[in-house]
């Protein structure tokens, strides 16, 4: 599988508004440790599903160049960089996870 095909890490600054990554790539968690996701692991965001941000946890993503696992403290967003935080979905009931959110 192609890294760079993976959807792009979400993360969210102070105020909970939540971004794509500009080049880190989604990671989940599973164990206790990064573990990649394949297509079939994904699905289109439920409709009454919940996205939230886990304050004082930054985000974990994979590096699509390297396939090696980032923890991301802070994002450069035009002229200053501002910290960030992992992201998370609540999915509606009925559905079931296959990883929790890669956050350190």
């Amino acid at each position: 599988m192609n890294l760079a095909d993976l959807p792009h890490m979400l993360y969210a600054d102070s105020r909970g508004r939540i971004y794509d990554h500009p080049h880190l790539r989604m990671a989940g968690f599973s164990a206790g440790s990064p573990a990649p996701l394949v297509p079939a692991d994904l699905i289109p965001v439920p409709e009454f599903s919940k996205r939230f941000f886990l304050p004082g946890c930054p985000p974990v993503g994979l590096d699509p160049d390297t396939g090696q696992y980032r923890t991301v403290r802070s994002v450069k967003r035009g002229n200053s960089s501002t910290k960030c935080f992992a992201v998370a979905a609540f999915l509606e009931p009925g559905h079931v996870r296959t990883h929790l959110p890669a956050a350190d």
